[in-house]
């Protein structure tokens, strides 16, 4: 009876273990998926930026300066 009681106590210990293990997964895969959403924001700024400095880059030129020591 008591190598029950014992093998009883242990696999919960292991089962807490393991919902502990679980939460942390699932707080690391939310983490991520934030900072893909993020990057994928930055990603579609920097495009806008990129076509509004293109739009602009003749204009600057035509006035003399030069974007590359910008």
């Amino acid at each position: 009876m008591k190598k029950w009681q014992e093998e009883i106590k242990e696999l919960r210990l292991v089962d807490a273990s393991n919902e502990e293990a679980s939460a942390l997964l699932n707080n690391a895969r939310f983490l991520l998926q934030i900072l893909y959403l993020i990057l994928e924001r930055i990603s579609y700024l920097l495009k806008i930026v990129v076509a509004e400095i293109e739009k602009w880059t003749p204009r600057f030129k035509a006035y003399g300066f030069c974007l590359e020591t910008i």
